[in-house]
């Protein structure tokens, strides 16, 4: 055991030293790191003038581009933001003297269901103490609740799989690289670029039998208070709120009980009504097919730009 540790060792440090030198000559189809996309993401929003900021999760992050939106907009979300992290990046902004006029929030039926801290160590340094008072040492209770799986299925191997397809998909580089070599032309390497406020765009091929997914429908009281807070923030300094719930997947919206998708419809559209904000929903928008999906939840990048000049033309 330890000659096999010591042989692997050495071999995973080449590995990762590749990895990261390859990151330098081939940013686009290596991947970014982390600290990469948060310094490109903070530091546009706070340098920047623009009015429609967006917040949100990964569908958000991947299904809006800013420059389609019909205005000077900025896109603020990042993969497993939930509404504390989105509350947090508002007070970040608001104490660098950052204005705008309108809010874009990232809705979804499962976004209130987690809690993630994943990024605690690179947000921890952007948002400050204040918003990691809510992360309490392993072992705890509170820790218990920041740890809450993203989705009711392993979320180690939900990360993985993002970190993969989305964050430094170099196993996918290197296998369509070698099956190249080898004279195999498929299957294609998938566009990869990073927009310059820190978006990386990742493209794939949806499939429509394979693609599953479970989806938790609950609503933590954690993420209603700080759902309830963002509104609060905007409508006291006079930002107009507009929630906005992506297309949804068939194939995603089965995975709720019947009658889940239209009582929280109703919620929100409450939610909405009480805080002075409005609420569009593109859930079973006709518009929207299997192809125009890279996965099970997430828009490609043409996919992206159509919901976008849609959604654009609404906000008009």
């Amino acid at each position: 055991m330890l000659r096999l540790t010591a042989f692997l060792l050495p071999l995973a440090a080449a590995v990762m030293a590749i990895q990261q030198a390859a990151a330098v000559w081939a940013p686009a189809p290596i991947g970014p790191t982390i600290e990469d996309l948060m310094q490109r993401s903070f530091g546009g929003a706070a340098s920047r003038s623009y009015d429609d900021l967006v917040l949100g999760n990964s569908r958000i992050f991947r299904g809006v581009n800013p420059d389609k939106l019909g205005v000077a907009a900025y896109n603020f979300a990042y993969d497993n933001d939930s509404f504390n992290q989105s509350y947090f990046k508002l007070k970040f902004l608001e104490a660098r003297g950052v204005r705008f006029n309108t809010l874009v929030l990232g809705v979804d039926y499962f976004e209130f269901a987690f809690v993630s801290g994943s990024r605690n160590a690179t947000y921890g340094a952007y948002l400050g103490p204040e918003y990691l008072k809510d992360y309490a040492p392993p072992g705890t209770r509170a820790s218990a609740l920041a740890s809450k799986a993203l989705h009711p299925v392993d979320e180690g191997a939900f990360n993985v799989y993002m970190s993969l397809g989305f964050t430094r998909p170099a196993a996918r580089l290197f296998t369509v690289t070698l099956g190249r070599a080898l004279g195999d032309t498929q299957p294609p390497l998938p566009r990869m670029f990073m927009r310059d406020n820190g978006q990386y765009v990742v493209d794939g091929d949806a499939r429509r039998d394979w693609d599953l997914i479970r989806r938790d429908p609950a609503r933590l009281p954690f993420q209603v208070d700080y759902f309830r807070k963002t509104l609060a923030w905007a409508r006291e300094r006079h930002v107009a709120t507009i929630l906005v719930m992506p297309p949804v997947r068939e194939v995603e919206l089965s995975s709720y009980a019947p009658g889940v998708v239209a009582e929280f419809d109703g919620w929100l559209a409450r939610e909405a009504a009480a805080s002075g904000a409005v609420y569009l929903n593109y859930t079973n928008d006709p518009a929207f097919s299997t192809a125009d999906f890279s996965d099970i939840t997430h828009l490609t990048e043409a996919g992206a730009d159509k919901f976008s000049a849609l959604l654009g033309r609404d906000l008009a």
